[in-house]
């Protein structure tokens, strides 16, 4: 018997969205993880638009920077979100 499914951690900053862990198709991408959250202002915050990242922000899948919201996640997966506060 194949595992269809997979376990995916995500670790938001608490500034701007929840953490949460879940299970997803196999071969799911992380932009159909963004979408799951279902947290419109964190998608607003590190989206430019319906399928690429916002410069600005940091989006690491198991500690390795990604910047294709396309990636496919095949085994377990960490992602976590960033988004570097503007200061002065």
């Amino acid at each position: 018997m194949t595992k269809n499914t997979i376990m995916v951690n995500v670790t938001i900053p608490r500034a701007i969205g929840e953490s949460t862990s879940f299970t997803l198709e196999i071969n799911s991408t992380v932009l159909s993880v963004i979408e799951k959250l279902n947290q419109p202002v964190l998608k607003d915050k590190i989206m430019r638009n319906d399928y690429e990242f916002n410069q600005f922000s940091l989006i690491y899948v198991n500690d390795r920077r990604i910047k294709d919201s396309q990636i496919q996640l095949t085994s377990d997966t960490d992602i976590e979100i960033i988004i570097p506060m503007a200061g002065g």
